[in-house]
C-alpha cells in the first residue's frame, strides 16, 4: 500500500536525505582495511599460482612430487585443474618435519582446503567470508558528471549505477550545469584481501538550477523518491550512453 510503503521511507529518508543534502559537506571514505592475521605456522608457505600450476607451487615450499600429486587429486574432486589462474592464492602448512599438512587455495569467490589424514587427503570447501564496507561521497559538477564524481574518488562501476538510478528522471543529456550538487551513498562487499566483488548504491541525491532536486533511496530492491513513489517511469527522460555522462 502507497501511504505504508512511504511510512516505511520517511524513517530511512529522514537519516540519509539531510546528510546528503549538504552538497558543500565532503565525505570521508569508510573503507576499513581488512586485518591480516598472522597464523605463525613454521613452514607456512602462501602467494599466488603465478602460471596456474599448483604443483610447481607445492613442490617450491618443499612438497614432494607425492603429496603434491595427492593434493592435486583430492582438490580435481571439486575444481577442474584447467580453471586454475595465476591470481589465486593459496597457503600450504608443512609440519616441522617437512611433511605436508594441509593446503587452503582460494579461487574465484570459495575456498578449498585439502588436508592430510592417516591414508587419506581430505578435501572441504566453503565460501569467501565477504565484508560489507559503507561509503559516501559528495561533489560539484564541473565539466561532466564523469569526471566530476571521477574526482571525489568515486569508481566507475559506481558512476555508471548512479546515472542508472535517475535514468527515469533526469536527462543527463540537457539538464546537468556546472554547479549542480551530487552526494551518494553505497554499500561494497570485499574479499579478506580487499577486492571488491559488488556494489549496489542505498541512496543518492542530486540537485540543479535545471534538473532541480532528486532523490532516491532503495528500499525492497526499487528505488523511491523522498515522498515515496517509484522512481521507475514508462519512458525514460533520455536515452542514457557512457558519452552522456562522460562528456
Amino acid at each position: 500500500m502507497p501511504w505504508l510503503r512511504r511510512a516505511l521511507l520517511y524513517s530511512v529518508v529522514a537519516v540519509i536525505v539531510v546528510s546528503l543534502r549538504n552538497s558543500g559537506q565532503r565525505y570521508e571514505r569508510l573503507a576499513a582495511e581488512a586485518e591480516n592475521i598472522q597464523t605463525g605456522f613454521i613452514g607456512a608457505h602462501e602467494g599466488s599460482l603465478q602460471n596456474g600450476r599448483l604443483y610447481d607451487a607445492m613442490t617450491a615450499a618443499g612438497c614432494s612430487p607425492r603429496e603434491a600429486g595427492l593434493t592435486a587429486n583430492a582438490l580435481a574432486r571439486s575444481l577442474r585443474p584447467s580453471s586454475l589462474r595465476g591470481e589465486d592464492r593459496y597457503e600450504i602448512v608443512m609440519s616441522s618435519s617437512g611433511a605436508f599438512m594441509h593446503l587452503t587455495l582460494t579461487h574465484g569467490l570459495r575456498r578449498y582446503v585439502v588436508a592430510a589424514r592417516p591414508g587419506r587427503y581430505v578435501l572441504s570447501t566453503r565460501p569467501v567470508p565477504l565484508a560489507i564496507h559503507h561509503r559516501t561521497a559528495a561533489g560539484t559538477m564541473k565539466g561532466s558528471l564523469w569526471a566530476s564524481m571521477q574526482a571525489q574518488g568515486i569508481e566507475p562501476s559506481v558512476i555508471i549505477e548512479f546515472s542508472d538510478v535517475f535514468r527515469w528522471t533526469l536527462d543527463f543529456l540537457t539538464e546537468p550545469r556546472d554547479g549542480d550538487h551530487f552526494a551518494l551513498a553505497w554499500a561494497e562487499r570485499r574479499t579478506p584481501e580487499g577486492r571488491i566483488t559488488d556494489q549496489s548504491i542505498k541512496a543518492a541525491f542530486y540537485e540543479g538550477a535545471t534538473a532541480r532536486r532528486k532523490t532516491a533511496v532503495l528500499f525492497e530492491g526499487h528505488y523511491y523518491d523522498e515522498k515515496g513513489d517509484s522512481l521507475q517511469r514508462a519512458f525514460l527522460r533520455a536515452p542514457l550512453n557512457f558519452r552522456t555522462i562522460s562528456s
